[in-house]
Protein backbone atom coordinates (compact mmCIF):
# COMPACT_ATOMS: atom_id res chain seq x y z
CA UNK A 1 0.00 0.00 0.00
CA UNK A 2 1.46 3.53 -0.90
CA UNK A 3 -0.07 6.86 -0.12
CA UNK A 4 -1.23 8.84 -3.29
CA UNK A 5 -0.87 12.71 -3.51
CA UNK A 6 -4.69 13.01 -2.19
CA UNK A 7 -3.78 11.35 1.11
CA UNK A 8 -5.48 8.57 0.11
CA UNK A 9 -4.46 4.70 0.10
CA UNK A 10 -3.23 3.25 -3.60
CA UNK A 11 -3.03 -0.71 -3.42
CA UNK A 12 0.17 -2.09 -5.62
CA UNK A 13 0.34 -5.43 -6.72
CA UNK A 14 3.64 -6.38 -8.39
CA UNK A 15 3.12 -7.73 -11.78
CA UNK A 16 7.02 -8.32 -13.16
CA UNK A 17 6.25 -11.75 -14.52
CA UNK A 18 2.80 -10.97 -15.98
CA UNK A 19 4.39 -7.87 -17.89
CA UNK A 20 6.87 -10.14 -19.22
CA UNK A 21 4.53 -12.26 -20.96
CA UNK A 22 1.62 -9.98 -21.56
CA UNK A 23 1.42 -9.27 -25.40
CA UNK A 24 2.56 -5.28 -25.68
CA UNK A 25 0.31 -2.30 -26.74
CA UNK A 26 2.19 -0.05 -29.17
CA UNK A 27 -0.66 2.61 -29.55
CA UNK A 28 1.65 5.96 -28.94
CA UNK A 29 1.15 8.19 -26.11
CA UNK A 30 1.08 12.09 -27.15
CA UNK A 31 4.86 13.87 -26.53
CA UNK A 32 4.76 15.79 -23.17
CA UNK A 33 6.96 18.89 -24.81
CA UNK A 34 3.70 18.46 -28.20
CA UNK A 35 1.04 18.69 -25.86
CA UNK A 36 2.29 21.22 -23.19
CA UNK A 37 3.81 23.21 -26.46
CA UNK A 38 -0.26 23.19 -27.77
CA UNK A 39 -1.43 23.84 -24.57
CA UNK A 40 -0.07 27.10 -24.04
CA UNK A 41 -1.02 30.60 -25.27
CA UNK A 42 -5.28 29.99 -24.60
CA UNK A 43 -7.05 32.39 -22.75
CA UNK A 44 -8.32 29.98 -21.01
CA UNK A 45 -7.86 26.23 -19.68
CA UNK A 46 -10.53 23.94 -17.97
CA UNK A 47 -8.29 20.60 -16.08
CA UNK A 48 -10.26 17.68 -16.10
CA UNK A 49 -9.11 14.12 -14.22
CA UNK A 50 -10.81 10.84 -15.37
CA UNK A 51 -12.16 9.28 -11.76
CA UNK A 52 -10.08 6.36 -10.92
CA UNK A 53 -9.43 5.93 -14.93
CA UNK A 54 -8.13 2.41 -15.23
CA UNK A 55 -10.79 1.12 -13.04
CA UNK A 56 -13.69 2.32 -15.64
CA UNK A 57 -12.32 -0.43 -18.34
CA UNK A 58 -13.27 -3.92 -17.70
CA UNK A 59 -10.66 -6.53 -17.79
CA UNK A 60 -11.77 -10.01 -20.53
CA UNK A 61 -13.59 -12.43 -18.44
CA UNK A 62 -10.82 -15.03 -19.95
CA UNK A 63 -7.73 -12.76 -18.50
CA UNK A 64 -9.00 -11.96 -14.73
CA UNK A 65 -7.46 -14.86 -13.39
CA UNK A 66 -4.18 -13.85 -15.07
CA UNK A 67 -4.42 -10.44 -12.58
CA UNK A 68 -4.90 -13.03 -9.13
CA UNK A 69 -2.99 -11.40 -6.07
CA UNK A 70 -2.99 -13.59 -2.31
CA UNK A 71 -4.30 -12.40 0.87
CA UNK A 72 -4.17 -13.79 4.02
CA UNK A 73 -7.49 -14.62 3.86
CA UNK A 74 -8.52 -15.21 0.33
CA UNK A 75 -6.89 -14.91 -3.08
CA UNK A 76 -8.34 -12.15 -5.02
CA UNK A 77 -8.40 -11.20 -8.99
CA UNK A 78 -9.38 -7.95 -10.42
CA UNK A 79 -12.38 -7.17 -12.53
CA UNK A 80 -11.35 -4.28 -14.20
CA UNK A 81 -7.99 -2.51 -15.77
CA UNK A 82 -5.43 -2.21 -12.76
CA UNK A 83 -2.39 0.68 -12.23
CA UNK A 84 0.54 -1.64 -13.12
CA UNK A 85 -0.02 -3.12 -16.12
CA UNK A 86 2.22 -2.71 -18.73
CA UNK A 87 0.11 -2.27 -21.42
CA UNK A 88 -3.10 -0.05 -19.19
CA UNK A 89 -1.67 3.40 -20.04
CA UNK A 90 -1.87 2.94 -23.81
CA UNK A 91 -5.18 0.87 -23.12
CA UNK A 92 -6.31 3.92 -21.60
CA UNK A 93 -5.20 6.22 -23.83
CA UNK A 94 -6.21 4.99 -26.84
CA UNK A 95 -9.72 5.00 -25.32
CA UNK A 96 -9.86 8.75 -24.12
CA UNK A 97 -8.27 9.47 -27.83
CA UNK A 98 -11.50 7.22 -29.34
CA UNK A 99 -13.95 9.33 -26.27
CA UNK A 100 -13.05 12.59 -27.95
CA UNK A 101 -13.46 11.71 -31.58
CA UNK A 102 -11.89 14.69 -33.27
CA UNK A 103 -11.30 16.97 -30.61
CA UNK A 104 -7.58 16.20 -29.71
CA UNK A 105 -5.31 18.66 -31.35
CA UNK A 106 -8.32 21.23 -31.91
CA UNK A 107 -9.67 22.28 -28.27
CA UNK A 108 -8.68 19.52 -26.01
CA UNK A 109 -5.46 17.64 -24.87
CA UNK A 110 -5.56 14.40 -23.18
CA UNK A 111 -2.14 12.84 -21.75
CA UNK A 112 -3.57 8.83 -20.87
CA UNK A 113 -6.17 10.38 -17.58
CA UNK A 114 -5.32 14.32 -17.76
CA UNK A 115 -7.17 16.22 -20.10
CA UNK A 116 -6.89 20.01 -21.03
CA UNK A 117 -10.24 21.92 -22.83
CA UNK A 118 -8.37 24.75 -24.25
CA UNK A 119 -10.33 27.91 -24.88
CA UNK A 120 -8.76 30.43 -26.93
CA UNK A 121 -11.78 32.75 -26.14
CA UNK A 122 -13.77 33.08 -23.69
CA UNK A 123 -16.73 33.01 -25.52
CA UNK A 124 -16.26 29.67 -26.62
CA UNK A 125 -15.73 28.42 -23.10
CA UNK A 126 -19.59 26.87 -22.64
CA UNK A 127 -19.40 25.56 -26.28
CA UNK A 128 -16.14 24.01 -25.69
CA UNK A 129 -16.78 21.85 -22.46
CA UNK A 130 -20.54 20.87 -23.55
CA UNK A 131 -18.77 19.13 -26.79
CA UNK A 132 -16.20 17.33 -24.28
CA UNK A 133 -18.49 16.38 -21.68
CA UNK A 134 -21.25 14.84 -24.45
CA UNK A 135 -18.09 12.81 -25.69
CA UNK A 136 -17.04 11.73 -22.35
CA UNK A 137 -20.80 11.02 -21.56
CA UNK A 138 -21.14 8.90 -24.77
CA UNK A 139 -18.20 6.49 -23.33
CA UNK A 140 -19.25 6.61 -20.08
CA UNK A 141 -16.48 8.01 -18.64
CA UNK A 142 -16.97 9.62 -15.36
CA UNK A 143 -14.83 12.77 -14.38
CA UNK A 144 -13.21 13.12 -10.28
CA UNK A 145 -15.10 17.03 -9.83
CA UNK A 146 -12.65 17.34 -6.55
CA UNK A 147 -9.40 17.55 -9.28
CA UNK A 148 -11.71 19.50 -12.40
CA UNK A 149 -11.13 22.95 -12.80
CA UNK A 150 -13.04 25.59 -15.40
CA UNK A 151 -12.37 28.47 -16.89
CA UNK A 152 -8.85 29.44 -15.50
CA UNK A 153 -6.15 31.09 -16.82
CA UNK A 154 -3.48 29.37 -15.89
CA UNK A 155 -2.87 25.97 -14.67
CA UNK A 156 -0.81 22.67 -13.89
CA UNK A 157 0.33 20.50 -16.71
CA UNK A 158 1.87 17.69 -16.13
CA UNK A 159 4.42 19.62 -14.26
CA UNK A 160 4.60 22.53 -16.67
CA UNK A 161 2.84 25.55 -15.52
CA UNK A 162 0.69 26.73 -19.18
CA UNK A 163 -0.80 30.12 -19.03
CA UNK A 164 -2.41 32.41 -21.80
CA UNK A 165 1.48 33.93 -21.96
CA UNK A 166 3.06 30.88 -22.37
CA UNK A 167 4.91 27.90 -20.69
CA UNK A 168 5.95 29.03 -17.24
CA UNK A 169 8.47 27.49 -14.27
CA UNK A 170 6.51 25.21 -11.57
CA UNK A 171 6.66 28.36 -8.31
CA UNK A 172 6.72 25.06 -6.32
CA UNK A 173 10.02 24.10 -8.15
CA UNK A 174 11.79 26.90 -7.28
CA UNK A 175 10.90 28.22 -4.42
CA UNK A 176 13.92 26.61 -2.70
CA UNK A 177 16.19 29.08 -4.56
CA UNK A 178 15.86 31.98 -2.44
CA UNK A 179 17.18 30.27 0.97
CA UNK A 180 20.16 28.68 -0.88
CA UNK A 181 23.44 29.67 1.39
CA UNK A 182 26.35 31.15 -0.28
CA UNK A 183 29.49 29.75 0.08
CA UNK A 184 31.83 32.39 0.28
CA UNK A 185 32.80 35.66 2.59
CA UNK A 186 33.68 38.27 -0.47
CA UNK A 187 31.34 40.86 -1.37
CA UNK A 188 31.31 40.26 -4.96
CA UNK A 189 30.74 36.85 -4.63
CA UNK A 190 28.30 37.29 -2.50
CA UNK A 191 26.41 39.89 -4.88
CA UNK A 192 27.36 37.44 -7.59
CA UNK A 193 25.17 34.56 -5.82
CA UNK A 194 22.71 36.82 -4.85
CA UNK A 195 21.83 37.32 -8.69
CA UNK A 196 21.54 33.98 -9.34
CA UNK A 197 19.18 33.54 -6.71
CA UNK A 198 17.32 35.81 -8.10
CA UNK A 199 17.46 34.96 -11.90
CA UNK A 200 16.79 31.36 -10.94
CA UNK A 201 13.89 32.47 -8.90
CA UNK A 202 12.25 34.53 -11.53
CA UNK A 203 12.37 32.61 -14.53
CA UNK A 204 11.74 33.74 -17.86
CA UNK A 205 8.36 32.47 -19.68
CA UNK A 206 8.91 30.19 -22.64
CA UNK A 207 6.48 30.45 -25.67
CA UNK A 208 5.62 27.28 -28.29
CA UNK A 209 7.71 27.61 -31.36
CA UNK A 210 5.21 29.55 -34.46
CA UNK A 211 4.62 27.56 -37.30
CA UNK A 212 7.33 29.00 -40.30
CA UNK A 213 9.48 30.43 -37.66
CA UNK A 214 13.19 29.98 -37.78
CA UNK A 215 14.49 27.51 -34.59
CA UNK A 216 18.18 28.24 -33.38
CA UNK A 217 20.14 25.87 -31.90
CA UNK A 218 23.10 26.50 -29.39
CA UNK A 219 25.93 24.74 -29.01
CA UNK A 220 29.66 24.67 -27.38
CA UNK A 221 31.90 22.02 -26.44
CA UNK A 222 35.05 21.32 -24.28
CA UNK A 223 37.31 18.76 -24.42
CA UNK A 224 36.42 16.62 -21.71
CA UNK A 225 32.41 17.48 -22.03
CA UNK A 226 31.46 16.98 -25.47
CA UNK A 227 33.73 14.80 -27.68
CA UNK A 228 31.65 15.35 -30.99
CA UNK A 229 29.76 18.26 -31.80
CA UNK A 230 28.27 16.86 -34.75
CA UNK A 231 27.21 14.29 -32.94
CA UNK A 232 25.15 16.20 -30.60
CA UNK A 233 23.27 17.93 -33.45
CA UNK A 234 22.11 14.59 -34.45
CA UNK A 235 20.82 13.85 -31.09
CA UNK A 236 19.27 16.94 -30.93
CA UNK A 237 17.33 16.07 -34.17
CA UNK A 238 16.41 12.54 -33.14
CA UNK A 239 15.28 14.07 -29.72
CA UNK A 240 13.24 17.02 -31.23
CA UNK A 241 12.17 15.45 -34.44
CA UNK A 242 9.21 17.07 -34.61
CA UNK A 243 10.55 20.16 -34.51
CA UNK A 244 13.06 19.74 -36.95
CA UNK A 245 10.46 18.50 -39.76
CA UNK A 246 8.44 21.50 -39.48
CA UNK A 247 11.51 24.50 -38.75
CA UNK A 248 14.17 25.74 -40.69
CA UNK A 249 16.85 25.03 -37.81
CA UNK A 250 19.96 27.43 -37.62
CA UNK A 251 22.53 26.18 -35.79
CA UNK A 252 25.12 28.51 -34.16
CA UNK A 253 28.65 26.99 -33.02
CA UNK A 254 32.10 28.68 -33.10
CA UNK A 255 33.19 25.31 -34.74
CA UNK A 256 32.99 24.60 -38.64
CA UNK A 257 30.00 22.31 -38.33
CA UNK A 258 29.00 23.76 -41.67
CA UNK A 259 32.09 22.54 -43.67
CA UNK A 260 32.26 19.22 -42.31
CA UNK A 261 28.46 18.61 -43.56
CA UNK A 262 28.91 20.27 -47.10
CA UNK A 263 32.55 17.74 -47.66
CA UNK A 264 31.82 16.05 -50.66
CA UNK A 265 34.66 13.44 -48.89
CA UNK A 266 33.07 12.54 -46.05
CA UNK A 267 33.28 8.81 -45.10
CA UNK A 268 32.10 6.20 -42.61
CA UNK A 269 29.84 7.80 -39.13
CA UNK A 270 30.30 11.65 -40.72
CA UNK A 271 29.04 10.22 -43.73
CA UNK A 272 26.02 8.50 -42.57
CA UNK A 273 25.06 11.16 -40.14
CA UNK A 274 25.25 13.93 -43.07
CA UNK A 275 22.54 11.99 -44.80
CA UNK A 276 20.36 11.70 -41.68
CA UNK A 277 20.60 15.68 -41.12
CA UNK A 278 20.10 16.40 -45.25
CA UNK A 279 15.93 15.21 -44.26
CA UNK A 280 15.72 18.68 -42.25
CA UNK A 281 16.33 22.32 -43.26
CA UNK A 282 19.39 22.59 -41.27
CA UNK A 283 21.94 25.56 -41.44
CA UNK A 284 24.78 26.30 -39.63
CA UNK A 285 26.52 29.74 -38.65
CA UNK A 286 29.22 31.36 -36.62
CA UNK A 287 28.90 32.32 -33.33
CA UNK A 288 28.17 35.66 -32.77
CA UNK A 289 28.09 37.53 -28.82
CA UNK A 290 24.77 36.90 -28.26
CA UNK A 291 22.69 36.10 -24.73
CA UNK A 292 21.68 32.40 -25.50
CA UNK A 293 25.05 31.54 -27.21
CA UNK A 294 26.93 32.88 -23.91
CA UNK A 295 24.51 30.71 -21.51
CA UNK A 296 25.68 28.06 -23.80
CA UNK A 297 29.68 28.58 -23.42
CA UNK A 298 29.48 29.30 -20.07
CA UNK A 299 28.11 26.49 -19.09
CA UNK A 300 30.30 24.21 -20.79
CA UNK A 301 33.34 26.19 -20.07
CA UNK A 302 32.62 26.15 -16.56
CA UNK A 303 31.53 22.74 -15.82
CA UNK A 304 34.10 20.30 -14.51
CA UNK A 305 34.09 17.18 -14.54
CA UNK A 306 34.42 15.20 -11.38
CA UNK A 307 37.01 13.79 -11.35
CA UNK A 308 39.01 16.71 -12.66
CA UNK A 309 40.58 19.56 -9.86
CA UNK A 310 39.33 22.76 -9.95
CA UNK A 311 42.82 24.25 -9.17
CA UNK A 312 46.66 22.85 -10.14
CA UNK A 313 49.95 23.56 -8.24
CA UNK A 314 53.15 24.34 -9.20
CA UNK A 315 54.51 20.24 -9.40
CA UNK A 316 51.50 19.77 -12.49
CA UNK A 317 53.18 22.76 -14.57
CA UNK A 318 55.57 21.15 -17.48
CA UNK A 319 58.39 23.35 -18.46
CA UNK A 320 59.34 23.79 -22.31
CA UNK A 321 62.71 24.70 -23.56
CA UNK A 322 63.02 25.63 -27.43
CA UNK A 323 65.58 26.97 -29.68
CA UNK A 324 65.65 28.34 -33.33
CA UNK A 325 67.95 28.85 -35.82
CA UNK A 326 68.12 31.20 -39.38
CA UNK A 327 70.64 31.17 -42.32
CA UNK A 328 70.71 31.24 -45.94
CA UNK A 329 69.30 27.39 -46.17
CA UNK A 330 65.75 28.72 -44.29
CA UNK A 331 64.92 28.87 -40.32
CA UNK A 332 63.89 26.17 -37.86
CA UNK A 333 62.58 25.63 -34.82
CA UNK A 334 63.27 22.86 -31.48
CA UNK A 335 61.73 22.99 -28.56
CA UNK A 336 61.44 19.94 -25.88
CA UNK A 337 58.55 19.28 -22.93
CA UNK A 338 60.06 18.67 -19.29
CA UNK A 339 57.65 16.79 -17.58
CA UNK A 340 57.33 17.76 -14.08
CA UNK A 341 58.69 15.34 -11.40
CA UNK A 342 56.00 13.35 -9.11
CA UNK A 343 56.98 13.18 -5.77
Amino acid sequence: MVHKANGKWRMCVDFTDLNKACPKDHFPLPRIDQLVDSTAGCELLSFLDVYSGYHQISMAKEDEEKTAFIMPFSVFCYVKMLFGLITAGNTFQRTVQAALNDQPGNNVEAYVDDIVVKTKTSDSLIDDLRETFDNLRRYRLMLNPEKCTFGVPSGKLLRFLVSGRGIEANPEKIKANPNWMHGGTEQEAKEAFIALKRYLSNPPVLVAPQPDKELFLYIAATPYSIEKLLYTVIMTSRKLHHYFQTHRVTVVSSFPLGEVVRNKDAVGLIAKWVVELSQFDVHFVPRTAIKSQLLADFVADWTMPENRSDSQTDSETWTMAFDGALNSQGAGAGFILSRPEIH
